[in-house]
């Protein structure tokens, strides 16, 4: 028959380990979500336009971003929201449309590329798109949308708590 300290000691593992399988469990729920939020573009301290925009936050929703999409269904864009200013180098490989890439830093629109192709593998490597420079966010709309909206360098970007 096991003594009391032993079975003691099991009940405890035990809980121990249902604890960090739970947070484990929860910790994996959010890693891949995008969610959807509001943000503005301010030119001036005038509103330009209100967009309402997916999040990608975590490498796994980055690395997809829009890919295998036909289309943006019931947003705008999407806004790639990450912990550092860095210079950042994105592509278009499984992309099914053409998309504006904005480089955002500290909120503030540095660079637009505009009307970028989705890419093609009859075409060879991808081409790649850097940033101006160090940037913190990157905004993917569909294109043309960032001269339908006048969208510009300086602008600035406020997302809607």
């Amino acid at each position: 028959m096991p003594s009391i300290k032993k079975m003691i000691f099991l009940a405890v593992i035990i809980v121990i380990l249902i604890f960090f399988w739970i947070a484990f469990y929860y910790f994996l729920q959010d890693i891949g979500q995008i969610r959807e939020i509001e943000a503005s573009i301010y030119r001036g301290g005038a509103e330009k336009a209100t967009l309402k925009l997916e999040t990608a936050t975590d490498p796994i929703s980055q690395a997809k971003g829009l890919s295998g999409r036909d289309k943006l269904q019931e947003t705008d864009g999407m806004l790639f929201i990450f912990d550092s200013d860095e210079p950042r180098v994105f592509w278009m490989a499984g992309m099914r449309f053409s998309l504006d890439i904005v480089w955002i830093k500290d909120n503030v629109v540095i660079g637009i590329e505009y009307d970028v192709p989705p890419y093609k593998s009859s075409e060879g490597m991808p081409e790649f798109y850097e940033s101006p420079g160090p940037v913190d966010k990157v905004l993917e709309l569909p294109a043309g949308e960032a001269e339908t909206i006048d969208l510009q360098i300086g602008d600035r970007l406020v997302v809607k708590q």
